[in-house]
């Protein structure tokens, strides 16, 4: 048989405590009480298993917010990024086009320019460099093109070379399409 952390007394002198104090607190009156050293990871496990949690919100948390979901009504803050703003996110430009929607800034352009991006389809960067932004740097390819590109690691930083990577792969795509069909 398990050896009981609190006695029956020390038990209900916690629920009585319990309430709107955190585990560390606890642990300071229990050891002041009863002279017991509790850390406050026993203290939190324990708290869970003989339900003695604390009813009132404690400070820090967060009112209104479940499951790291806000339920209140959402507010554009004085220091969030104005519409347009640009940023890098793992070595990829970003723009914001709208309040909480940021896209790559080449897809952006591309479409400003092109019309929206078909699915299957990215926009990647002709001569390898992902801060040239100019509508001939950017190419669009098939995700099955790019997969090809990738796996034959025809990815260079040439312009010139990349550019007959892409058509490579799509002479490559182009040959199993039509022996995709020759089975059927």
């Amino acid at each position: 048989m398990r050896k009981q952390l609190f006695t029956t007394e020390q038990a209900a002198f916690i629920k009585r405590h319990s309430d709107g104090r955190r585990d560390s607190e606890l642990c300071e009156l229990i050891k002041m009480h009863f002279g017991i050293d509790v850390t406050p990871k026993q203290m939190a496990n324990w708290r869970g298993n003989h339900n003695a949690r604390s009813k009132t919100s404690l400070y820090g948390w967060k009112k209104g917010k479940k499951a790291g979901i806000d339920f209140l009504p959402q507010k554009e803050f004085r220091n969030s990024a104005p519409i347009g703003s640009e940023s890098i996110n793992k070595d990829v430009v970003i723009i914001k086009v709208a309040r909480g929607k940021w896209i790559p800034k080449h897809r952006y352009l591309w479409e400003k320019e092109n019309g929206p991006i078909p699915n299957n389809h990215v926009v990647v960067f002709a001569d390898g460099n992902s801060r040239n932004f100019k509508q001939s740097n950017l190419l669009l390819i098939t995700k099955k093109q790019l997969a090809i590109l990738n796996k034959k690691r025809l990815l260079v930083d040439d312009e010139e070379t990349r550019r007959t990577a892409v058509n490579y792969a799509r002479l490559i795509e182009r040959i199993s399409e039509i022996e995709e069909e020759l089975k059927k």
